[in-house]
């Protein structure tokens, strides 16, 4: 079955920053990749602007939240650095879209 993609604001998007693992919660970390992951947040925000197809984010939306970010990326945390990187908060991220908190 296929997933419905749907374009999210990335500013209705959050990604949680966590210790125990090697994921960027704010975009200063996310440009600087202290981790020294490949292809890098700023390599795949470069393949954006040239036209590349990224997979899609995968988002659940959290019920309790009242008000922006609304969202979570539970899968993709690198390619929606990207997508900011490469063109701002304002873009609309390509986003599959699960229901519940995961």
């Amino acid at each position: 079955f296929a997933d419905n993609v749907t374009n999210v604001p990335a500013a209705l998007i959050r990604v949680k920053g966590d210790k125990s693992q090697k994921i960027y919660g704010t975009l200063e970390e996310a440009r600087e990749n202290a981790y020294g992951l490949t292809p890098s947040p700023t390599d795949l925000a470069a393949q954006i602007k040239a036209g590349e197809h990224l997979k899609p984010v995968k988002i659940c939306l959290d019920p309790t939240a009242k008000e922006a970010p609304r969202y979570e990326v539970v899968e993709g945390k690198l390619r929606y650095w990207a997508w900011v990187i490469a063109c701002g908060k304002d873009v609309l991220i390509p986003s599959i879209v699960r229901e519940g908190v995961q």
